[in-house]
């Protein structure tokens, strides 16, 4: 269920447990899965996006964040 994009709570409840925690306890490896393939899908798109798109920036100016 968490692979398929329910949330904890949801998981939780259908499944009888306690608490949420309970169901991250047993099934956290599920969501960290999850996270490595969003940060992976991310990257891609922003590497897709820095190719085809114009830097808003000046050439050697630090991004906003970083200033």
């Amino acid at each position: 269920m968490l692979s398929a994009g329910a949330d904890v709570l949801s998981v939780s409840r259908v499944l009888g447990h306690s608490t949420p925690t309970l169901t991250l306890a047993l099934y956290g490896h599920v969501v960290d899965e999850g996270i490595v393939r969003a940060v992976a899908a991310a990257d891609d798109r922003w590497a897709d996006r820095a190719l085809t798109e114009p830097a808003d920036r000046g050439e050697g100016e630090a991004p906003e964040h970083m200033a």
